[in-house]
């Protein structure tokens, strides 16, 4: 089970959690949560306990919404093209990191459009 969660972790990404210094994180609208897999496997598993565990703390609602294909790459997409206020995050697994190196071209730079926030 170790190995396997070594292996497997999934991060949190979000683009740049910046908002202005006057307002509260979230304040205003809902957090949407990215999966970039079916429903029902262990990354959707995870994005939907943490996002649960963040709705009940923050007073807050984060909705999961699921986004297969590409081996994780059309999440991973939108998140990159949304709005930099942290209003869209993606749990994701390192796929993501061997996805650059396994795609001549993707849509998104890892180093450059994402910022990690936690280690699940």
């Amino acid at each position: 089970m170790i190995k396997f969660s070594k292996t497997v972790s999934a991060m949190i990404l979000a683009l740049g959690i910046a908002g202005s210094a006057s307002a509260a994180y979230p304040d205003a609208q809902p957090v949407k949560v990215l999966v970039g897999y079916t429903p029902g496997g262990t990354t959707d598993l995870v994005a939907r306990i943490v996002a649960k565990g963040l709705s009940d703390e923050l007073k807050q609602s984060f909705v999961v919404e699921n986004k297969p294909g590409a081996s994780n790459n059309i999440a991973m997409t939108e998140v990159a093209r949304a709005k930099p206020n942290g209003y869209t995050l993606i749990v994701t697994t390192i796929a993501s990191s061997v996805n650059a190196t396994l795609f001549k071209k993707l849509n998104y730079d890892l180093k450059k459009d994402f910022a990690p926030v936690a280690l699940i």
